[in-house]
């Protein structure tokens, strides 16, 4: 039987994470986010710390920083950025083998395309820049602008390297099955519509 496999692009502080968690607790499936990289670093015998830095970011051949460890799983010669991609993809199709999930990110709904023994529902969340600075600021406690810079940089970064890989666009509501404004719904409404979807898969 093919699993179900829920995946969330979001622009930071849109609350995607968020939303992804409570799905994933309302379905009573896995939810992987930063996990993914532990994962990765254990199937490829690399330091955690080692691969962090790259998440979510695209090959720079200005800052190229080759592997010089791992093993078998680990591409030699590759930069960090492609050796993290290659080894979170393998661990994303693993994961669409064993079990039903809601994955965040990393370019899974394009990892998972092609796949025959898993059904994919690609969501994306955004928010208007005043609501996600709102947002950030209550979460991490900083000022407006710090926020302002924080949601720019990583939604610079999150947008090259969905493209990059995927030659789509990352945040166009036809990259996705999906669409979600989370200043027009509350998180309990963004839910049901998604555990709905889920199901009906």
């Amino acid at each position: 039987m093919a699993h179900k496999i829920l995946t969330i692009g979001r622009k930071l502080g849109s609350g995607g994470r968020e939303l992804g968690e409570r799905v994933a607790e309302s379905l009573g499936i896995p939810f992987f986010d930063q996990n993914l990289i532990s994962m990765a670093a254990e199937r490829g015998d690399l330091a955690e710390s080692y691969l962090a830095r790259f998440d979510e970011k695209k090959h720079n051949p200005w800052m190229y920083e080759m592997v010089t460890g791992g093993n078998k799983h680990v591409p030699k010669g590759a930069s960090l950025q492609e050796a993290l991609f290659k080894l979170q993809g393998d661990v994303i199709r693993h994961i669409s083998k064993k079990t039903d999930a809601v994955i965040i990110g990393r370019c899974a709904d394009y990892i998972l395309r092609e796949r025959t023994d898993a059904k994919v529902l690609s969501v994306f969340v955004t928010a208007p820049m005043e609501e996600c600075i709102r947002r950030k600021m209550e979460q991490k406690n900083i000022t407006e602008k710090e926020a302002e810079a924080l949601i720019k940089k990583v939604n610079k970064d999150r947008r090259k390297y969905y493209e990059f890989h995927t030659g789509k666009d990352w945040s166009a509501p036809e990259s996705y099955d999906i669409y979600l404004d989370s200043s027009r719904q509350s998180t309990e409404e963004m839910t049901e519509v998604l555990v709905k979807r889920f199901n009906e898969l």
